[in-house]
């Protein structure tokens, strides 16, 4: 059975099973976009997962070579890291976890992989969807707080409030893609341009 990808080789893998990337390039793309927001990964970090995966047969990579410019590695994803990430994506662990990385970098992914179906698509929210309305129902209904005051006192109560307005949030943010998608299918998110994100470094993502 297949090791479960950690998040940022989930990220790392799916952003080159969209088009050839080097190393400088992802790092931006995570560093300069919400993808990598909370994963806090320094770039020598990307060149690690980058060996890992091209070690277990997930990536290769071709070496490209530019006027007055070094050397680089430019990695694409292989069959078996593809039929990997597939398999992973859909991962029920990664999708319900309460601090939402990994659905983050689930959902982020989502125009760089036109693979996956709008179905697919759908029930992947859905699962996150249902996950966060049962934690809401029973560690942060109404009754569960009288629990944390009682053992935590105020402090920790604030601290409990605070994270219930932040499921509230995410709740209220998922009921309104789910409404987009009704409306207008997954037309709202169209996949990302390949030659954008392969053909030029500087673009959009600063200097």
């Amino acid at each position: 059975m297949q090791e479960p990808l950690s998040d940022i080789e989930l990220l790392v893998l799916g952003l080159i099973a969209s088009t050839p990337l080097h190393g400088h390039l992802i790092n931006r793309i995570i560093g300069q976009t919400p993808l990598g927001r909370w994963l806090h990964v320094a770039d020598k970090h990307v060149y690690y997962v980058l060996r890992k995966l091209e070690a277990t047969g997930f990536a290769t990579f071709q070496r490209e070579t530019q006027p007055d410019a070094p050397t680089r590695k430019v990695y694409t994803a292989t069959p078996a890291g593809r039929e990997a990430l597939a398999a992973d994506i859909v991962r029920p662990a990664r999708l319900e976890t309460p601090d939402g990385v990994g659905f983050t970098v689930v959902f982020g992914l989502l125009p760089y992989l036109p693979e996956i179906s709008d179905e697919e698509k759908t029930g992947l929210v859905r699962v996150r969807l249902d996950a966060l309305t049962r934690l809401k129902e029973t560690e942060y209904a109404d009754g569960s707080g009288d629990f944390v005051r009682l053992h935590g006192g105020e402090p920790v109560m604030l601290l409990w409030e605070l994270e219930r307005a932040r499921l509230d949030v995410e709740l209220a943010w998922l009921d309104g893609v789910m409404n987009r998608v009704e409306q207008e299918g997954w037309r709202f998110a169209p996949p990302v341009s390949l030659d954008y994100m392969g053909g030029n470094d500087e673009g959009s993502f600063g200097s």
